[in-house]
């Protein structure tokens, strides 16, 4: 029994196309998540906490270090994956105060 479960037609029954697509929003944005930190441990860290100084480019699990130098390219797909990560957050929080607002109007 999960969030995600949808192989009973009746518990599905009533449930709008705005609740499906809020389901769906969040369950790419949990998925965005969980890639995202393999990704950053695998990498030694992430471009948000790295930085670049003359040509080089580090990344960093926390500000403060320790930093994994990598390459240019390693370093925008970071910094790519890192801000989706941060609007696709957004995205989930604005459809699901949508829906609760579509939820209590309908009430």
């Amino acid at each position: 029994m999960g969030i995600f479960r949808a192989g009973d037609p009746a518990r599905n029954r009533g449930k709008s196309t705005a609740w499906h697509v809020v389901r769906a929003i969040a369950l790419v944005g949990v998925i965005n998540f969980i890639l995202f930190v393999a990704g950053s441990f695998y990498l030694g860290g992430d471009a948000l906490n790295g930085y670049q100084r003359d040509g080089h480019y580090f990344l960093g699990m926390h500000s403060n270090g320790p930093f994994t130098e990598v390459s240019r390219s390693v370093f925008l797909y970071s910094e790519w994956h890192g801000l989706l990560l941060i609007g696709n957050f957004a995205i989930v929080l604005v459809a699901s105060q949508l829906f609760r607002k579509k939820l209590s109007q309908s009430k």
